[in-house]
This record gives structure tokens, C-alpha cells and sequence, in this order.
């Protein structure tokens, strides 16, 4: 009975600037698909009277919500978040394309 070989399995990961740019770009879509989600489900973590379990105001959709501060911070900088990855993928993407460029 002969063995079949098979070729060298290629890394999909082949260098450090590819993981890093998968992360980040993963990253920005949990992001965006997070941003989207607490928008849309505001309502369901509020109230519309501030209480001891929900002293942050927010003010979104005409009127004013409040959250408890860790979920409150979180929906205030999500839109400095989403900014801060979608520069990093694209700084990355191109970092990612001049390493290609470069002869070896």
C-alpha cells in the first residue's frame, strides 16, 4: 500500500501585519454590528427616571434616557471606537499593500 502525499499545507497567517489586519478588521465589525444593536435596543437597558441603578443621561432619539454608567460610557464613546478601528484597518490595509510591494 503507498501513502499519497500531500503538499505543504500554505499558512494562512504568514506574517504578523496579516493577523494583525484580520483582528482589526474583525474588530470594526463587531463594532459596527454592536453600535447598530445598542441603538436599536436602547430602550430595553433604560429608564426614563433616573434611579440608583441608572443615574447616566443620555440623550438620543428627542428625548432622555438613562443608563448605568458602564453601559452608558459605552454608548457615548461606541462612535470614537468605530472611528478609532475603521483608521486602524485602513492604516493597516496600507501598511499590508507596501509590505506586498516590497521585493524580498
Amino acid at each position: 500500500m503507498e501513502w499519497i502525499t500531500l503538499p505543504p499545507r500554505g499558512h494562512r497567517f504568514d506574517s504578523t501585519i496579516n493577523i494583525l489586519h484580520t483582528t482589526i478588521v474583525l474588530l470594526l465589525v463587531a463594532t459596527s454590528l454592536g453600535f447598530v444593536a445598542m441603538g436599536a435596543f436602547i430602550h430595553n437597558f433604560s429608564t426614563l427616571h433616573p434611579d440608583t441603578a441608572h443615574p447616566f443621561p443620555i440623550n438620543e432619539h428627542g428625548g432622555t434616557f438613562f443608563l448605568n454608567p458602564m453601559l452608558g460610557r459605552l454608548y457615548v464613546n461606541m462612535p470614537w471606537i468605530w472611528l478609532t478601528t475603521l483608521g486602524g484597518s485602513i492604516l493597516v490595509t496600507r501598511l499590508r499593500a507596501k509590505s506586498k510591494l516590497r521585493p524580498e
